[in-house]
């Protein structure tokens, strides 16, 4: 459910930026080999050559702040520089909407 409400949320954020300049993007890093995962679950160390390095997790992070085919590119979710299609129900405006607005009342935070 993280993931969807990152890309929900994004995806509103998106909206509510349009015409500023600004943009607002989800990542989808890739399974990244860092001290967090490996410390937070012993057994995937077996596994460590086989996850991104934090830096190969954030290529396309890098991308998306300062290539210029990706300068106008907004409210979308992003893999290997690439934009990859979400399921349907992260693409639901209502619910990106209604997340929003729980974000604001869970927080006592108004954007208006």
């Amino acid at each position: 459910l993280t993931k969807l409400y990152n890309l929900l949320f994004t995806r509103e954020l998106a909206r509510r930026l349009a015409g500023t300049g600004v943009t607002a993007n989800a990542v989808h890093p890739g399974v990244v080999g860092t001290s967090l995962l490996l410390d937070g679950f012993p057994p995937l160390k077996l596994f460590r050559r086989y996850l991104r390095t934090p830096e190969a997790g954030a290529r396309t992070l890098v991308w998306l702040a300062a290539a210029p085919e990706a300068a106008a590119r907004t409210g979308g979710y992003f893999k290997d520089e690439r934009e990859l299609a979400p399921s349907p129900v992260a693409a639901d405006d209502a619910a990106a909407r209604r997340l929003w607005a729980a974000s604001e009342a869970l927080t006592g935070l108004s954007g208006g």
